[in-house]
């Protein structure tokens, strides 16, 4: 059984996690801590499973990852990389709102892909 769609309820110690089939049916539900989630969840996916997260939780997470999101818009008129080259883009043809949301989305999933693979941060794998 592989997932095609993951929905994530964040809390300060225990996730709630939902996985859906190719047939939508739910067919996983589990509260995890943050440290089992990163283990079992990779297992289960199938590539390029879908992943929502929850506004219900995880309120302060989400807070800090678009206050940072916030600076980074500000920080990156003035850089050159894809990453702000894309977002500069995106700020100057929406709220600035929606594009603080969309980098700290961008950025909790680049996040999850460098735990998932062990990787380090890679300035050339970003997309737009």
């Amino acid at each position: 059984m592989k997932l095609i769609r993951v929905g994530v309820d964040l809390a300060k110690n225990v996730f709630q996690v939902h996985g859906v089939d190719r047939s939508e049916r739910a067919v996983w539900r589990r509260k995890l801590t943050r440290e089992n989630w990163l283990k079992s969840l990779p297992e289960t996916i199938e590539p390029g499973c879908e992943i929502g997260i929850s506004k219900r939780g995880g309120a302060y997470l989400r807070s800090l990852l678009i206050h940072g999101a916030r600076a980074v818009i500000h920080a990156a008129r003035d850089k050159d990389d894809r990453l702000s080259q894309w977002v500069t883009r995106l700020a100057a043809r929406s709220h600035p709102n929606v594009a603080a949301v969309a980098l700290a989305n961008k950025t909790t999933r680049m996040a999850w892909a460098m735990l998932r693979h062990g990787t380090d941060y890679q300035p050339g794998m970003v997309t737009s």
